[in-house]
């Protein structure tokens, strides 16, 4: 993670890929950023895999992939990943107009269309949800670069059981 967020995603291009609008020709492979390419994409593919042909909704079908269970789970980790991004990495929102202003239809719990815009779901409390501050290791990895880090006690653990092994068989 250390990699796709810290060191090559410095702008949000960089992060989710160039933009992609109505009338252009399909991006290339090159054309995602980090996170879409090497987080997003491959969860994607490696549950997506149809295991009864008579019933194909998976992850790796776009017509059918917010119907695998695991979908929302997944997308919420892309979600906090961005707010992450955003706030402890210093990140910015991407801010061309017509991404801000484009929207989806999606159906309320009476099953009447909803329209909503990008720009009215970039900000999680006003969503009423924000995702706990917890320790991030591959983050406190980027604030220490330069400082010798100390190994964690497990990792001194296994080194003295490995040592012991090799050593007395």
């Amino acid at each position: 993670m250390y990699t796709q967020m810290i060191t090559q995603s410095k702008t949000p291009i960089d992060f989710f890929g160039t933009p992609f609008r109505a009338g252009d020709d399909p991006p290339t492979f090159s054309a995602t950023g980090q996170i879409e390419q090497t987080l997003h994409n491959h969860v994607h593919s490696w549950t997506g895999t149809i295991v009864d042909p008579n019933n194909p909704i998976d992850m790796g079908a776009l017509y059918s992939t917010a119907q695998d269970p695991i979908f929302y789970a997944y997308h919420s980790n892309v979600d906090r990943l961005w707010t992450i991004w955003l706030n402890q990495v210093k990140g910015t929102n991407i801010t061309y107009p017509d991404w801000l202003n484009a929207y989806f239809i999606f159906y309320n719990e009476e099953a009447k269309p909803v329209r909503v815009r990008i720009q009215d779901c970039l900000d999680t409390t006003k969503l009423g949800y924000t995702y706990e501050d917890v320790p991030i290791p591959w983050l406190a990895r980027s604030r220490n670069l330069g400082q010798r880090q100390k190994p964690c006690l497990l990792h001194l653990s296994l080194l003295k059981f490995s040592q012991q092994h090799w050593t007395n068989p």
